[in-house]
């Protein structure tokens, strides 16, 4: 496991800026001081979210190399309520956003809450170490990630797409790392948009709207299918769900009877 990642905020002399103290080991350690616009009844909660973002997002964080994953990471935080957060168990809905991202794509992370606060004083201020962030950013909040596709283009990935993936994948069996799974069938160069045909037995997925296009996606031989919505010019990624396997045996076996007959020279079909 990497060295984990500790975190510590305290309140400045103005009264919207936070300083997050954050520390790794002696040659990674800074602080971020970042100001809170939103009015809420935490707003060190708020600021220690959007620093654990910049931080683990920031590709400098882990020597240039663009994280996916949290297996293999700790966030140690001193603020116990991002634990709640992650876990779904949190009464303060308002930073429920902040999370989005962490929830998404750092599947697998370890988090813990420090007794005290055992950072600060390991850490000297210099103008290379101190970063100012914004919490309005709205990379902060983000709801999607976007996946660059062969098949389908730029696709937006939601939190809840990947929670009804890693759902329908389990069923046959535990995932270890369901967002990565889930990129690698996206990037699937044999990803394919659904004939109308089977379009038809996916009626009760459509429930955007008459005025929002919706495709279903999926690899030939897949058991997975993927529903896409198209929005202001954005193709969302908004669930996932298992193909008629009736379906998928009468269109093998009908390809089956077309290829014999090709083989016949029968081509009267």
């Amino acid at each position: 496991m990497a060295n984990p990642l500790h975190t510590f905020q305290e309140k400045t002399s103005s009264p919207s800026i936070f300083r997050v103290y954050w520390y790794i080991d002696e040659n990674k350690n800074g602080i971020v001081d970042v100001d809170v616009r939103q009015f809420c009844d935490d707003p060190g909660l708020i600021a220690e979210l959007c620093a654990l973002q910049f931080l683990y997002f920031d590709c400098s964080y882990n020597n240039g190399n663009y994280l996916t994953s949290g297996f293999g990471h700790k966030f140690v935080v001193s603020n116990p309520e991002i634990l709640k957060l992650v876990m779904g168990v949190s009464d303060k809905s308002y930073a429920k956003r902040f999370t989005n991202q962490l929830v998404l794509r750092l599947e697998g992370i370890e988090y813990e809450v420090a007794s005290e606060n055992t950072i600060k004083d390991k850490i000297t201020l210099t103008n290379k170490n101190l970063k100012f962030i914004f919490s309005d950013d709205e990379q902060f909040t983000q709801q999607y990630y976007v996946l660059n596709t062969p098949g389908i283009g730029d696709v937006h990935i939601t939190r809840h797409a990947l929670e009804q993936y890693k759902k329908r994948i389990e069923s046959g069996g535990v995932l270890k790392n369901s967002f990565k799974s889930l990129i690698k069938r996206l990037k699937h160069p044999e990803l394919q948009e659904l004939n109308i045909e089977e379009n038809i037995h996916l009626r009760k997925y459509i429930k955007y709207g008459n005025n929002i296009k919706t495709t279903f996606w999926s690899h030939s031989s897949s058991t997975i299918g993927f529903t896409v919505i198209e929005d202001r010019g954005r193709k969302i990624l908004v669930t996932v769900y298992r193909r008629d396997k009736e379906f998928m045996q009468q269109k093998f076996e009908k390809k089956q009877r077309k290829e014999q007959a090709v083989y016949r020279g029968d081509y009267g079909y």
